[in-house]
């Protein structure tokens, strides 16, 4: 898999929405990191408990976004909040996906690494179809990332560059870096995708 390439589709597809984009990231950041806050502040100790109801909605939100602009929709900054229309599903995917990672890193870490990547498809899997079940999509990422594990690990550590870079800003790069990654693990996907179904029609 050629991850150059894949950079590249991607700042093409992301031309004339980085700034949009960013404004997004921004209130999503405000959110997952503000809400917790003020939760904690009323009710001590349950910042963890916040984040962790909001994290999965939040994070099938922005991967509803980035498919969005990945097939030239319309969308805004209330789509943000789509996710939530969905809350059980998306919910129940954070929450499986945590348990069953947990639940290999109490092995080593390494298994711990795989089997974050090997369910790495989850939320991609959903934004695609409303109608499928945390747990199908977590069985169909699984069987999608057979063979794919090592490009997705090269993929994603090949924005380390980027990283470091961001953090000369104080992290106010992130919010346009997060899209570029976004983007970058959506075209991933629909290769993936592609891919296994073409193996399995085969």
């Amino acid at each position: 898999m050629n991850y150059s390439e894949i950079r590249m589709e991607a700042r093409l597809l992301l031309k004339g929405h980085w700034n949009k984009l960013a404004v997004i990231w921004l209130v999503y950041f405000i959110i997952i990191i503000g809400l917790p806050y003020l939760v904690s502040s009323i009710f001590d100790g349950l910042d963890y408990v916040a984040s962790f109801l909001i994290a999965g909605p939040l994070s099938l939100s922005i991967v509803m976004i980035i498919l969005s602009v990945y097939e030239s929709r319309e969308y805004d900054l209330g789509d943000l909040f789509k996710g939530f229309s969905c809350y059980d599903r998306a919910f129940m995917a954070n929450l499986l996906v945590t348990i069953y990672t947990l639940l290999w890193a109490l092995l080593l870490i390494v298994p711990g690494i795989i089997a974050a990547i090997k369910y790495s498809q989850v939320y991609y899997i959903m934004a695609e179809d409303p109608h499928i079940t945390s747990a199908d999509a977590i069985k169909l990422s699984t069987k999608m990332m057979e063979g794919n594990k090592s490009d997705y690990a090269m993929l994603s550590l090949s924005f380390i560059g980027w990283a470091l870079l961001c953090a000369l800003t104080l992290g106010i790069g992130l919010l346009w870096l997060y899209s570029y990654q976004q983007m970058a693990f959506m075209i991933f996907y629909k290769k993936v995708k592609a891919k296994y179904y073409q193996r399995i029609v085969v």
